[in-house]
């Protein structure tokens, strides 16, 4: 799981506009659960359970319903962001079987966060490598073995080098 700190002023300042409404995603084991976990979160304030279905399908039909429903959210809730963590998105290419569902989370999240949205939502996504090690990635110096997509993921965002943990959790 994931610990979210929030700070003592964080109401305030997200009444003044000056900070983000936080849905934080746990798990990306199942893009579907994820696409559900989406919907849910962006509905959580309203009483009716169509406007969560509803949002499922949209998610399902239209990579652009996640920046949409998100401008929709920030408008009822006075927000003016949304920090969108997608915690173990490796998991949505290892365990989800359903490459439609999988595009359709993906398809919304990179509409959500591009620049042709120019919209509120800023997606992190968190991938774990427990068992690499730092030189096993190409953006790190690996030479014999590719990894395009990851070396174009730290190119083009940022590269954490150091990651420390409170207890062992293996």
């Amino acid at each position: 799981s994931v610990g979210v700190e929030i700070p003592p002023d964080y109401a305030d300042r997200r009444a003044a506009g000056q900070a983000a409404d936080v849905l934080v995603l746990i798990d990306g084991s199942d893009a579907s659960i994820s696409g559900q976990a989406l919907a849910a979160a962006l509905t959580r304030d309203t009483e009716s359970l169509s406007a969560t279905t509803s949002l499922i399908d949209d998610l399902r039909m239209d990579p652009r319903a996640l920046h949409l429903h998100v401008l929709k959210h920030l408008s009822r809730t006075s927000g003016a962001r949304l920090l969108v963590v997608v915690d173990q998105f490796e998991e949505t290419f290892t365990l989800c079987k359903d490459d439609a569902e999988r595009r359709a989370f993906i398809d919304n999240l990179l509409y959500a966060a591009s620049e042709t949205a120019d919209g509120p939502t800023i997606v992190i996504i968190v991938l774990r490598a427990d068992d690499l090690w730092i030189g096993e990635v190409g953006a790190w110096g690996q030479r014999d073995v590719a990894t395009p997509h990851i070396d174009r993921l730290a190119a083009d965002g940022l590269r954490f080098t150091e990651f420390r943990s409170s207890a062992a959790v293996c």
